[in-house]
């Protein structure tokens, strides 16, 4: 499902649900604010879940969403149900950069920016999901 060109979707395992999302190419702080209820929608599970978000297609990411994006990681990792996460950017360096920033503004490890899916899965196995091959 998308909203705002934001790419949503979940699926639900026997003891998680594993929430994937893709950000669109402009992000701006009135589109993300809105996106926002979509993605906690997700959250609406009584299984613990594991997430990866892909932002390698970001091309314009404007300064004014970078508070709404901290908040949104804060908020995440309030909920006790939250497994792990990962962010996938490619080779997209600026992208890298302004997570791993945010991140650590956050107080959360910058080395959950990564640049493929296995290694975004890699790092929810590390945590103890059982995500399934081909996932």
């Amino acid at each position: 499902m998308t909203d705002r060109g934001y790419g949503f979707s979940y699926t639900d395992y026997a003891d998680f649900r594993l929430i994937r999302t893709v950000t669109p190419p402009i992000v701006s702080e009135d589109r993300l604010s809105i996106a926002v209820w979509r993605y906690f929608s997700m959250y609406e599970t009584d299984l613990p879940f594991a997430v990866i978000s892909d932002y390698r297609g970001v091309v314009d990411f404007a300064e004014a969403a970078i508070p709404v994006l901290k908040a949104v990681i804060e908020k995440s990792y309030m909920d006790e149900r939250l497994l792990a996460a990962a962010w996938v950017v490619g080779d997209n360096a600026p992208m890298r950069d302004l997570l791993r920033g945010v991140l650590v503004s956050a107080g959360r490890d910058p080395d959950l920016v990564v640049a493929t899916d296995a290694e975004a899965v890699a790092i929810l196995r590390a945590a103890g999901v059982a995500v399934p091959d081909g996932t």
